[in-house]
């Protein structure tokens, strides 16, 4: 795939670059190896799964630039390696900060998801389905944390 196509696809993904800092390449490529992505409202998008190396991650980043002059690189930490962390980090940078109660919810949401794959993995479907109502319960926290910090922005 050549840079342009690659440059397009990347700021056609909902909330992935357009409109925000540059993800690093490991969360790029976590993107792009899932071959689409579903945004909801937002919209979904497929794609032949592919990765890109770090040649051609400069480039498309350079050519980013050219499009949006005022793309900036973010450094998150080491543990954010997915494209869902990714969003999840940007969230906290936004509008809470490391120790916020938004960063505690989506801690407390990750956790309850490994706890429910375990469920789900043993078919202990009465816990996992109260691993999942009260998951459905802080995501409706998050919701409302976002939703509270937009209307001030």
């Amino acid at each position: 795939m050549e840079i342009e196509e690659i440059t397009n696809l990347l700021i056609r993904i909902p909330y992935s670059i357009k409109s925000g800092p540059i993800p690093p390449l490991r969360v790029v490529n976590d993107m792009l190896i899932r071959g689409g992505i579903d945004r909801g409202m937002s919209g979904s998008l497929t794609w032949e799964p592919f990765e890109l190396n770090d040649r051609t991650y400069s480039e498309v980043v350079s050519r980013l630039r050219q499009i949006n002059s005022e793309l900036i690189d973010a450094d998150p930490p080491p543990n954010v390696l997915t494209s869902e962390q990714w969003m999840e980090w940007r969230l906290v940078q936004r509008f809470g900060g490391e120790n916020s109660e938004l960063s505690v919810l989506f801690n407390n949401r990750h956790a309850m998801k490994e706890k429910l794959e375990n469920f789900e993995r043993i078919g202990d479907q009465s816990n996992a389905m109260q691993l999942k109502i009260a998951i459905m319960g802080i995501d409706a926290q998050i919701s409302e944390i976002l939703a509270s910090a937009r209307k001030k922005n």
